[in-house]
């Protein structure tokens, strides 16, 4: 989620004003569920989603790209080995 909204929900919530999510999402150029969720997350103090790290395909092959880049491998010949 956007800091931006973030910030103006807390700034919201410090001024004890009861909030507009309407208006606060044509504001920031957002839903209003988006507005809606920032709000809630920040009333009930629990920090955003993170999103999960997952691996990538090309990490069991570093090693392996990484000797052919340190051999001077042209990128052709790169995709040609690994086809």
């Amino acid at each position: 989620m956007r800091h931006d909204i973030r910030q103006g929900v807390k700034q919201i919530m410090n001024d004890d004003i009861k909030p507009n999510f309407s208006e606060l999402a044509r504001r920031y150029n957002s839903d209003y569920r988006t507005v809606k969720r920032a709000y809630n997350e920040l009333l009930i103090g629990r920090s955003p989603i993170q999103p999960k790290k997952r691996p990538s395909l090309l990490d069991g092959y570093r090693e392996v790209i990484q000797e052919k880049l340190n051999n001077s491998c042209s990128a052709g010949s790169g995709a040609k080995f690994f086809r």
